[in-house]
């Protein structure tokens, strides 16, 4: 073979050589390129089952908080432990629940001992022990704090919240929600284009389930749950396998992964979800692509050749000729580099001396920048590090650096504030008169000391955009090394959080004195009506309905009931406390109220009623407090002046369920006034203690009236809300439930025959009260015997049973000072004998003892003042009891 040959083949060798690799570079391309379309996939999946989990399922950790809060009577039914109460309460929550969600299905009441008290979604299955096969249960019960995970149950895999309850400082058990997988399962497929989706659950935690799904099998250390999915139910060579694999089935091929986990609540994976992605059209374009390519390799390399065997001669003499005049051109160039070389040497011999002097001097001004550059960097870093504002300025008070927290609080960046005079940028006013205060650089320059803005009151910082914040700060000289003043520093903090949190303990402590005195004064003011009111009670009886002195008598008797609701008022100020019901007529209780709220002003009440209003059970002295509160707002909101409408309608079980209320019978009562209205960004604020839309001064509100209101609907079992438009006025709706219509029971001659009923024995430290009610309970034929404290009374109680006879009811006041009072008096009295019938009496009527008198051992109870009929009626329910 001769060298033209020789060369031919080498050529078109190397020519199949490069083809062959960029073909198998192009194959390798592709497959990577579908591997990581497929990657892209898995990833995709894992971040959307993510975002589902968290979307689907993280909302039910707050709504089983909002449902332990402030579901009260169910609450206190688990706490009771009266499972078919609590049953009844609990039911129409659950069916909401599921209504709402149609994979909700648990709900459940945990004991602490880890015993089940009572399943909502299967009542009739209760005490078993769940220790072993639900350690999410124990877990809540040791640590006590609320756990979320997925965990299989006897009825299968659930995503579980149980939340730990508390009565006071009680831990009564946990409330768990429940919502099945299949949930995340139906959301993943329709959020990922149809895939084949189904559940790996590892064997043992399958084991403790009862509920045998159709389809199941083995698969590995997994047991495989297709439910309603053919496509995993046909293939029966599945190995579950971590890696991904690909399978064929019915001519097309699936990428099957199983990389998202299902985790328990430590974070543990119990099971997996499987998916299968067809890829049958990526492979099928993967293939075309490689083949047209493969073609088009082989066209261009039989081309190549050709024009290679054809064009070689006529190649290779041009070479030739080139490659000649090529090595005459580089002797000729040779010569002449050899020449410049030596000319150049001599050049660059002189040069570097030069160069080496310079580089010296470079290298000592690098030293000296890189200096300056670290003192810089540290400066910048100190500045940035520093908790407070701070800005330096130049000898003429212009400034020349200002930190971020200086940035942060004048508004002013640095950039903008260079060269600028401190007065536009550092704006301080005088707190008392918000006159502008003189430039503290001027007076530090000029008296060469440090000076303090508090120290003449400028505390005040008024920011680019307007706002005001409080501060202290302090300025000083900037000195050099000869001790000249070149310059002024200020440093300042915002301290507005503080003194806004000292302002509002100082109300808190104000408050708080305020309210200690108006419950002692309500006391003892109570203690005073009773002897009024009774006597007055008792004087209109005797003198009859004829006698002139009569319609007198009932004036004083109405104006000593507006001053026991004024009592009532004060204490539920003084000391809340859970309410005291009683049956109150709207009709009457409302429009009272409301007129003597707005009384002074031009305000014009309108008043709509239902016929058929039921009336509510409530605290008439706690539900005036609200109606009077939100007025009061509603007067400044219309500025005294406006069209106030009240307006009260029954709510029906029905209706009650579309307002998204507990299932019962409830009064709207929704109050619109005709004000400017509440700002939307605003409006979820208003029931915050200390939250005001007003200008706090001497005549206007501390932010607490609708706190207040919200707290005592809440005590009631009752809800509150609010809608608002600006410039269009404010709507206040409340939902009371709804009082049983009773008729009066006033039945006077019943007991007040004048015949002997009986002995009575009460205990009170006023004399006053002891005196009237001696004579009242007279009046009805009861004989009776009086005492200052408890120990007298436990006294003669003991000695009237001794002597063979027995006291028929022993009346007690709930607070003796300096003695023994009803609370502890009732406790020893039930000791020397069960069957003793006690009243409790006090002033205090918000007394959560006066709310539960049973609870404590009483059989009766009479709030201070008293009349004649109320306690005739206390003395009835002792004989009905």
């Amino acid at each position: 073979m001769d060298s033209r040959w020789k060369a031919i083949c080498t050529v078109g060798l190397i020519l199949i050589l490069l083809s062959s690799f960029n073909l198998f570079q192009m194959i390798r391309f592709q497959q990577n390129h579908l591997q990581e379309f497929i990657d892209l996939q898995v990833d995709d999946r894992n971040r959307l089952a993510n975002f589902i989990q968290t979307q689907l399922f993280t909302r039910y950790s707050t709504r089983i908080k909002g449902f332990v809060e402030y579901r009260e009577n169910i609450i206190a039914a688990f706490a009771q432990r009266d499972r078919e109460k609590l049953l009844e309460l609990t039911k129409p929550y659950y069916d909401l629940f599921k209504k709402e969600n149609e994979f909700f299905f648990v709900l459940h009441f945990i004991l602490p001992d880890d015993i089940s008290f009572l399943r909502i979604h299967q009542p009739e299955m209760y005490g078993d022990d769940l220790t072993q096969i639900r350690p999410i249960v124990h877990a809540v019960n040791v640590e006590r704090k609320q756990m979320v995970g997925f965990e299989v149950g006897r009825m299968g895999l659930f995503y579980r919240v149980i939340q730990p309850v508390f009565v006071g400082d009680e831990y009564i058990g946990g409330v768990e929600f429940g919502v099945h997988v299949n949930q995340l399962l139906k959301t993943l497929h329709m959020n990922t284009d149809n895939e084949e989706i189904a559940l790996l659950v590892n064997k043992e935690e399958y084991g403790k389930t009862s509920l045998l799904e159709e389809g199941k099998r083995d698969c590995g250390p997994f047991v495989l749950l297709p439910g309603h999915n053919l496509f995993f139910r046909d293939i029966s060579d599945l190995t579950c396998e971590s890696q991904p694999v690909r399978i064929i089935k019915n001519g097309r091929v699936f990428h099957l992964t199983n990389d998202i986990d299902i985790n328990d609540f430590q974070g543990n994976s119990i099971g997996k979800i499987i998916l299968a992605k067809d890829i049958t059209s990526h492979m099928d374009e993967m293939r075309r692509t490689i083949k047209v390519h493969v073609i088009t390799s082989l066209a261009v390399l039989v081309f190549a050749l050709l024009f290679l065997y054809f064009s070689f001669d006529a190649l290779i003499k041009k070479v030739f000729n080139l490659n000649k005049s090529l090595k005459k051109s580089n002797e000729n160039l040779e010569l002449e580099v050899r020449q410049r070389t030596e000319e150049l040497e001599i050049k660059i011999r002189e040069r570097e001396e030069v160069f080496n002097g310079l580089q010296e001097e470079i290298k000592q001004r690098h030293a000296v920048e890189k200096k300056l550059v670290e003192e810089k960097e540290l400066l910048s870093i100190t500045l940035r590090s520093i908790g407070d504002g701070i800005i330096s300025t130049n000898i003429n008070g212009r400034i020349v650096i200002m930190n971020n927290v200086a940035e942060k609080l004048t508004g002013w960046s640095h950039e903008e504030a260079l060269g600028r005079e401190l007065d536009e940028v550092f704006r301080v006013c005088n707190e008392q008169t918000m006159q502008v205060c003189e430039n503290i650089v001027s007076q530090i320059l000029q008296n060469g000391k440090m000076l303090t803005l508090h120290s003449c009151q400028c505390t005040l910082l008024v920011a680019r955009d307007g706002t005001r914040k409080n501060i202290i700060d302090s300025g000083a000289p900037i000195r050099n090394k000869q001790g000249e003043i070149i310059g002024a520093i200020i440093v300042f903090r915002d301290v507005t959080e503080q003194k806004q949190m000292e302002e509002e303990l100082l109300k808190t402590k104000q408050l708080e004195s305020v309210a200690t005195l108006a419950g002692g004064i309500a006391h003892d003011y109570n203690n005073i009506l009773t002897a009024i009111l009774g006597n007055i009670n008792l004087a209109a009886m005797i003198t009859g309905p004829d006698h002139e002195v009569h319609d007198m008598l009932k004036t004083a008797e109405t104006a000593s009931h507006r001053a026991r609701d004024l009592t009532k008022q004060l204490l539920t100020f003084a000391r809340g406390g859970s309410p005291v019901k009683q049956t109150v007529s709207l009709e009457e209780f409302i429009p009272k109220v409301i007129d003597f709220t707005i009384s002074g002003t031009e305000i014009e009440s309108v008043y709509k009623f239902a016929d058929d209003l039921r009336p509510i059970d409530a605290d008439r002295g706690q539900i005036s407090q609200v109606i009077q509160n939100i007025v009061m707002n509603a007067r400044l909101a219309m500025d005294e002046s406006g069209t106030l409408t009240v307006t009260c309608e029954n709510v029906d079980r029905e209706a009650s369920r579309a307002l998204s209320l507990p299932e019962a019978r409830y009064i709207k009562i929704a109050i619109h006034d005709t004000g400017k209205g509440i700002d939307p960004k605003n409006i979820d604020h208003i029931f915050d203690p200390y939250f005001s839309t007003q200008e706090r001064s001497s005549h206007k509100g501390r932010g607490l009236g609708l706190a207040i209101a919200h707290s005592i609907i809440i005590q009631h079992g009752g809800f509150i809300r609010v809608e608002s438009e600006l410039g269009k006025g404010t709507t206040l709706t409340i939902f009371l439930q709804a009082g049983v219509i009773e008729t009066d029971e006033k039945e006077t001659g019943d007991g007040f025959d004048g015949q002997f009923k009986g002995k009575i024995l009460i205990m009170d430290d006023e004399e006053l009260v002891l005196d009237v009610a001696k004579m009242m309970l007279k009046h009805m034929g009861y004989e009776v015997v009086t005492c200052l404290d408890g120990r007298q009374m436990l006294d003669l109680y003991q000695k009237e049973m001794d002597s063979g006879r027995k006291f028929i009811a022993v009346i007690l006041d709930l607070i003796i000072p300096g003695g023994m009072g009803g609370e502890k008096a009732a406790r020893e009295l039930l000791e020397i004998d069960p069957q003793a019938k006690a009243i409790v009496s006090s002033g205090y009527s918000n007394d959560p003892i006066m709310a539960n008198y049973t609870d404590y051992g009483f059989s009766g109870v009479l709030s201070k003042p008293f009349q004649l009929d109320e306690l005739w009626r206390a003395l009835k329910m002792l004989d009905e009891s």
